[in-house]
């Protein structure tokens, strides 16, 4: 099995790196928003973060979770500070994200990707996200006692 980042976690290394004065020579994106690209284990991580005013108020992770090379696939994970919940700010930022890895995929000459992620059934708010950003509502899996929804789409580049 592989192990990915907790995105709540890595959101708040990032408040503690920009607080600390240190600078990871981002991509800016549009105002806002800046990415990360980085291949921890060899996989290739995408992370968009909408920083305002030096503060981390949200990420979205895209992990590259591939099995084989035939079907390319990435995991999407997004954590937003407990104070900005439910003001908007996951879809735009996932949306966006979104559009630079196409962008990014294309370079690489791919033609088109899966992208999934797995969410609380009891996470009303991030629910909403998946389901503008998949178009669908999700097919229940269980993990022990709770329910989640697994949202999976083919992105056409």
């Amino acid at each position: 099995m592989y192990l990915t980042a907790n995105p709540m976690v890595v959101l708040n290394i990032l408040q503690q790196t920009l607080e600390a004065g240190a600078s990871n020579d981002p991509y800016k994106l549009e105002e806002d928003y800046e990415s990360f690209f980085d291949e921890p284990n060899g996989r290739k991580r995408f992370s968009i973060a909408k920083i305002a005013n030096g503060e981390a108020q949200a990420i979205a992770i895209f992990e590259n979770i591939s099995l084989t090379a035939d079907e390319v696939c990435y995991s999407i994970r997004y954590a937003v500070k407990e104070k900005y919940t439910n003001s908007g700010l996951a879809l735009p930022l996932v949306t966006c994200g979104l559009e630079k890895l196409k962008e990014e995929s294309k370079k690489e000459g791919l033609k088109s990707f899966f992208l999934e992620t797995v969410v609380d059934e009891n996470n009303s708010s991030f629910l909403r996200t998946a389901k503008s950003l998949f178009q669908e509502e999700g097919r229940t899996i269980r993990d022990g006692e709770s329910a989640m929804l697994k949202f999976r789409k083919f992105i056409e580049i």
